[in-house]
């Protein structure tokens, strides 16, 4: 009888073992041909057991769905005309992801809110054009990211062009993009696997009021910097790859 027993475990293990080689190499095969991301194995699992799952998407949620973060934005960085720094933190208690080109926040979405004369124009973000290179980046409980972005203010809102900034017209041009003021929000898409507590969800800052006879008060005494010159860093705007030189 123990004999028995011997054997069966062996055999039991040896099945498990087979299982979880096949598995590894399934998943080293999937990362070799660019399927996996950025070979993260349970991501791998997941999307090999939950095929389909709309789960993976982020969607709108409320109340305790909600997964608690924390946004670090200067506010008075949006009225300089140059290039900013936010960063995020995860309370969650639990890891989720984040979609990157390989710097954190690189993928910001930004929605906008212009008021003219107390009517307001809502500009919202109008998706990006490419995923070229992204891929799902891990954020850990407790972890915090910084990324730099080009003030959004710098480009028009519904083309995402850059805006003339050394140009005598620039402050005309300006008020007539941007009103008397604008209202700013950032969000950053976040994916969470089946089983987590907290669903893939898109992650808001509160709004921003943003005057603009602030920045262009900022941009006649010279507190703006060109294109030209700005720190180097890559993000997309409205569907448009930026790579501020």
């Amino acid at each position: 009888m123990n004999r028995a027993l011997k054997y069966i475990t062996i055999a039991v293990l040896s099945i498990v073992l087979l299982a979880v080689l096949g598995l590894y190499l399934w998943f080293r095969m999937g990362v070799k041909e660019g399927l996996a991301t950025r070979a993260h194995f349970e991501w791998f699992i997941a999307e090999k057991l939950f095929e389909g799952n709309q789960d993976f998407w982020p969607v709108e949620v409320a109340g305790k769905q909600r997964r608690p973060v924390t946004w670090d934005i200067d506010e008075g960085q949006l009225t300089v005309l140059d290039t900013i720094k936010i960063g995020l933190k995860n309370h969650s208690r639990e890891r989720f992801y984040w979609h990157s080109w390989g710097t954190p926040l690189s993928r910001l979405q930004t929605d906008l809110v212009v008021y003219r004369n107390g009517i307001a124009d809502s500009i919202p973000f109008s998706g990006f054009g490419c995923y070229t290179g992204v891929h799902l980046y891990p954020m850990q409980s407790g972890e915090a990211v910084q990324g730099t972005i080009s003030n959004p203010l710098m480009f028009d809102p519904r083309t995402s062009y850059e805006l003339p900034l050394m140009t005598e017209s620039f402050p005309k041009l300006f008020e007539s993009l941007y009103g008397d003021s604008v209202v700013i929000r950032f969000s950053q898409a976040s994916y969470s696997l089946p089983w987590s507590r907290y669903p893939s969800q898109m992650l808001y800052s509160d709004w921003i009021l943003v005057r603009t006879d602030r920045v262009l008060e900022n941009w006649r005494i010279g507190r703006h910097t060109p294109f030209s010159v700005s720190e180097q860093i890559l993000e997309e705007r409205h569907g448009h790859k930026n790579v501020a030189r």
